[in-house]
C-alpha cells in the first residue's frame, strides 16, 4: 500500500547516508510525491493571492519575486493568478511582461498550506531522521518556479533540490574542502531526479527555459542549540521583563555607581534575574521537551498545516493511524507524558492503560473507537480517551475508514492542545 512515508521507505537511506550525506554532491532518484508534483502550480497560485493584492509582512508561507536579479516588493499581478492555467502559461505571460529579464518566484515554508503534501514531504525525511536523527532547527521548505540565474553559499546548511517541472543545472564553483567535494563539477537534474548537496558548498543555478523545484534547507548551524534556547527564555519572560511590551533602551551615558564602577542596566539585570530563577530553568527544561517531541514528530518540517475540525468520532468508526504518522511519547514525570504527532503535542497521563493505547494505535490495523476507548486512559476513563482520539484526528494523525474521509476545516490549536506550529 502507497502512502505518504512509501517515498522515504523505498528511497535508499542506507546507501546515501553512507555514501554521500555530509560528504559529496550527489544526483539521485527522487520520490514520486504524486499529491505535491500534480497541485505544486495551483498552489502557488493560492498563496500568491493575498501577495497580488498587495505586500504582507512577517507571515508564512511567504512570496517573493525576483526580476533582472532584483527583488520586486510589490509584484501585484506579476505573480501566478486564477488565469494562468498551468506553469509554461504563466511563464509565457511573464516573458512577455519582461522580455530582457529573467523572473522568478520563491515561496517560503508552502508545505504548510497543504497537509498532502507536507505528509508526502515528512514521510520521505523520516527516513533521513531515523539514521542521522531529527535537525534540531526547523527545515526549510520553499518552492521556486519561473528562469533564474542565481548563486547561494550554503555555509552551515545542506540542500535537496528536487525538480518537478523543467531542468534546473546546478554548478558547484567551490567548497570549504575541496579535496572533498571537487572543483567546478556541474549537475543537471530534471524530474524524476533530485540533487544533494552538503554543508560548506557554493553554487550556482540556472533553469533557462523555466521550471517548477521544491528546495529543502537542512539546517547545520553549530550555535542551533544556544540559539534555540535563547529564543525559548525570550518567550517564556518577554511579559515579565518587560511588562508594558516597551522597547528596551540602554542609558547613555551609563549610570554609575557610587564607587565609579559602570552600574548593569536595568534591562539586562532583569534578564539576568529571570534566567537565574530556578522556577525558569525547570519551565525551560519541560518547554524543551515539548518542543523536541513536536519537531521529531514532524521531521523538522515546519511550520506544520493547521489543526483540523472534525466530526465527533462515534464508538463504531473504524479508524486507524495515517499513513507516515508516528506518535512520538515524551514522560514528563509526576505520572504525566507528552504525545506529539505531526508536530502537534498532547498532555496525557502515563499509565499502562495510556500506553496500551498507543501501542495498539502504532501497531496499525483498523479498530473501532469503542475498542481503542476500551483501552482506557486515565484508568477506565473512556471520555479521556475519546478527547484523546479526537485530537489525533485533528491534528491529521488517526482517519476514518469505510467512509468518506474529510479534511476539515483548518484553524488554531485548542489551547488544551499545545502545538508546534510556529510561524
Amino acid at each position: 500500500m502507497s502512502g505518504p512515508g512509501s517515498a522515504g521507505r523505498r528511497f535508499d537511506w542506507d546507501g546515501f547516508v553512507a555514501r554521500r550525506w555530509a560528504r559529496v554532491p550527489a544526483r539521485l532518484a527522487s520520490p514520486e510525491w504524486p499529491g505535491l508534483r500534480d497541485r505544486a502550480f495551483r498552489l502557488a497560485v493560492e498563496i500568491s493571492k493575498p501577495f497580488r493584492r498587495g505586500m504582507r509582512f512577517f507571515t508564512l508561507p511567504n512570496v517573493r519575486f525576483f526580476a533582472g536579479g532584483e527583488e520586486i516588493r510589490a509584484p501585484g499581478a506579476l505573480l501566478p493568478g486564477v488565469r494562468d492555467r498551468d506553469l509554461p502559461g504563466y511563464l509565457q505571460r511573464l516573458a512577455a511582461r519582461l522580455p530582457n529579464d529573467l523572473a522568478r518566484v520563491e515561496i517560503e515554508q508552502p508545505l504548510m498550506a497543504d497537509a498532502a503534501a507536507w505528509d508526502e514531504v515528512r514521510g520521505f525525511l523520516a527516513g533521513l531522521c531515523d539514521r542521522v536523527g531529527c535537525p534540531l532547527s526547523p527545515i526549510v521548505a520553499s518552492l521556486v518556479l519561473g528562469r533564474f540565474d542565481r548563486h547561494h553559499a550554503h555555509a552551515n546548511e545542506s540542500v535537496l533540490l528536487v525538480p518537478l517541472q523543467g531542468e534546473i543545472r546546478v554548478r558547484f564553483e567551490d567548497a570549504v574542502v575541496p579535496a572533498r567535494f571537487g572543483n567546478a563539477i556541474s549537475l543537471a537534474c530534471r524530474p524524476g531526479r533530485m540533487l544533494y548537496w552538503p554543508a560548506g558548498c557554493r553554487v550556482r543555478e540556472r533553469c533557462a527555459e523555466g521550471g517548477l523545484a521544491l528546495r529543502l534547507v537542512i539546517p547545520h548551524d553549530p550555535a542551533a542549540p544556544l540559539e534555540e534556547v535563547r529564543k525559548l527564555f525570550a518567550t517564556m519572560r518577554q511579559a515579565e521583563i518587560h511588562p508594558r511590551d516597551e522597547t528596551p533602551y540602554l542609558p547613555f551615558p551609563p549610570r554609575k555607581r557610587a564607587n565609579g564602577a559602570v552600574a548593569v542596566p536595568a534591562v539586562l539585570a532583569r534578564m539576568h534575574r529571570a534566567l537565574a530563577q530556578a522556577e525558569a530553568v525547570e519551565q525551560a527544561e519541560q518547554a524543551l521537551r515539548v518542543q523536541w517531541a513536536s519537531r521529531v514528530s514532524a521531521c523538522a518540517l515546519e511550520p506544520v498545516p493547521g489543526f483540523v475540525a472534525c466530526d465527533a468520532l462515534q464508538p463504531r468508526d473504524r479508524v486507524r493511524m495515517a499513513d507516515g504518522a508516528r506518535i512520538v511519547m515524551m514522560p514528563m514525570g509526576a505520572g504525566v507524558a507528552v504525545w506529539a504527532v505531526n508536530g502537534y503535542a498532547f498532555a496525557v497521563q502515563d499509565t499502562p492503560a495510556s500506553e496500551l493505547l498507543r501501542r495498539r494505535l502504532t501497531e496499525g490495523g483498523v479498530h473501532t473507537v469503542a475498542e481503542l476507548c476500551g483501552s482506557g486512559v486515565s484508568g477506565s476513563d473512556e471520555d479521556a480517551a475519546l478527547a484523546l482520539l479526537h485530537r489525533l484526528c485533528g491534528a491529521r494523525a488517526l482517519r476514518r475508514t469505510g467512509a468518506r474521509e474529510s479534511a476539515g476545516r483548518s484553524r488554531t490549536p485548542p489551547a488544551s492542545v499545545p502545538g508546534s506550529a510556529r510561524g
